[in-house]
């Protein structure tokens, strides 16, 4: 839902809010007409409903099969708000620092806390969240082809490594490859070109362990193969899985060799943890398509994997 007023009139609401409660069909009859005149002066407008619309029905979907917080991390949660004494919630005349995400805080932060199912379904919900980045960045792109086809590829491959993360009956189906000594031979199967962990890896670099391989059906191309590992992230202790996703290159994306094209979940703002960041690069034929949750532990992925070092926006790559 809007966080906004459903019932004034609101004449300063933003086009983006306007936008968002049209979706919901939460529009009062006033800002209604504003909408109308919204949608004769911008036809786009109409696509940007759409996109919210298909989103809602994404989310609606990837959650319709249980409950959107599993019950393992509901009893988590319950005994965090015990432990952290919230009584009957926080007081009106509360100090600063005293509301319940702060003194929840101390647990909440844990990595412990949100594993298991719970790990698993906020992977799901960040994928989804990343394709309404997607939608948002290229929305106003005037049905450009190339733009178009980056869009339907950074989707895909942001659903589908959350998809694999949330079911591990999708993955044991997926993932046939799990002997890195076998990867050369299965890529030169699938892409005509072998790969091995050393062309991968920057060279020196000794922990980033292959975990399996998949063919897959990323859009705007032939063949493409679905690889993922684990890498420490730089952070004292701490393992991150991510996924590799090659395709053979026909031009389609228009990237230029050399550059790292990168879609930011924040925005260019402030790095929002809980939705993963992707990154495109081409390099001798072939497109490679990073994926990781943690977006703090991107540049340590990136120079391990040899990524190049110039990042320009995704919507740069025309």
């Amino acid at each position: 839902m809007s966080n906004t007023d459903r019932n004034g009139t609101n004449g300063d609401l933003p086009l983006a809010g306007l936008i968002r409660m049209a979706a919901d069909g939460e529009i009062s009859a006033e800002q209604e007409r504003r909408l109308e005149v919204e949608l004769d002066r911008d036809p786009d407008v109409a696509r940007r409903i759409e996109a919210e619309q298909r989103l809602r029905s994404s989310l609606g979907r990837a959650f319709a099969d249980g409950p959107a917080t599993p019950g393992g991390l509901r009893e988590r949660i319950a005994a965090a708000m015990a432990q952290a004494d919230l009584a009957d919630s926080t007081p009106v005349d509360a100090e600063p620092g005293d509301d319940v995400p702060t003194r929840m805080a101390p647990i909440t932060r844990d990595r412990s806390f949100w594993s298991g199912p719970a790990a698993r379904v906020l992977a799901a919900a960040a994928a989804l969240t990343l394709v309404a980045t997607v939608l948002v960045v290229t929305r106003g792109s005037g049905g450009d082809p190339t733009t178009g086809s980056r869009t339907r590829a950074v989707q895909f491959v942001a659903t589908e490594h959350g998809r694999c993360v949330a079911d591990i009956a999708i993955g044991a189906d997926k993932f046939v490859v799990t002997d890195p000594d076998a990867m050369p031979g299965f890529t030169g199967g699938v892409l005509g070109a072998e790969i091995t962990l050393a062309d991968l890896v920057t060279s020196g670099v000794q922990n980033v362990s292959f975990v399996d391989a998949g063919e897959c059906h990323v859009p705007g191309g032939g063949e493409s193969l679905h690889l993922r590992f684990e890498a420490p992230t730089g952070e004292e202790g701490c393992v991150e899985r991510f996924s590799l996703f090659v395709q053979n290159d026909t031009g389609r994306l228009g990237l230029t060799e050399g550059v790292s094209y990168e879609l930011d979940p924040s925005g260019g703002g402030a790095i929002d943890l809980k939705s993963p960041a992707v990154y495109v690069w081409l390099r001798e034929g072939l497109v490679y398509y990073l994926v990781v949750d943690n977006a703090k532990a991107c540049r340590t992925i990136r120079d391990q994997l040899s990524a190049p070092e110039a990042v320009e926006p995704l919507t740069n790559a025309a």
